[in-house]
């Protein structure tokens, strides 16, 4: 790391916190704004962890189609999830063929990550979830 990388780092850091919060407040705006629609599944979190949500991956049907649509209409998504492990590169080694692990597989083509980083505003993320709902 460079000294310039190291000097933007430790402005981060002094905020992580704070970042943090802002984006498990999005996604809980997120999970109450979509939890009426029955063909999204949501991200899945546990009482006795803190989700810091990094990425807000939602599960969607023909999730290229979406992808597309959202596009169209302004909304800039991402698929961080294309490849199930057991089918990447790194692990051709271990023998495993598509049909391997079918849930997995089927996950990985409906992934659909949503815009996430702390700086979102209410009305943003209330316009990403009622694209998203139309676009289904």
């Amino acid at each position: 790391m460079d000294g310039i990388q190291a000097a933007v780092l430790s402005l981060k850091l002094k905020r992580l916190s704070r970042a943090n919060a802002a984006r498990r407040a999005n996604a809980a705006l997120y999970n109450e704004l979509l939890a009426d629609e029955s063909r999204i599944v949501r991200p899945a979190t546990s009482p006795h962890n803190v989700h810091v949500f990094h990425i807000y991956a939602v599960r969607v049907p023909n999730r290229d189609e979406v992808l597309e649509r959202m596009a169209s209409r302004g909304v800039k998504c991402g698929i961080h999830y294309r490849v199930p492990i057991h089918l990447q590169q790194a692990y051709s080694f271990l023998g495993l063929r598509q049909g391997s692990f079918p849930v997995a597989e089927h996950c990985a083509r409906e992934f659909l990550s949503l815009p996430m980083y702390p700086e979102l505003h209410s009305d943003q993320i209330q316009f990403v979830a009622q694209t998203l709902k139309e676009c289904l």
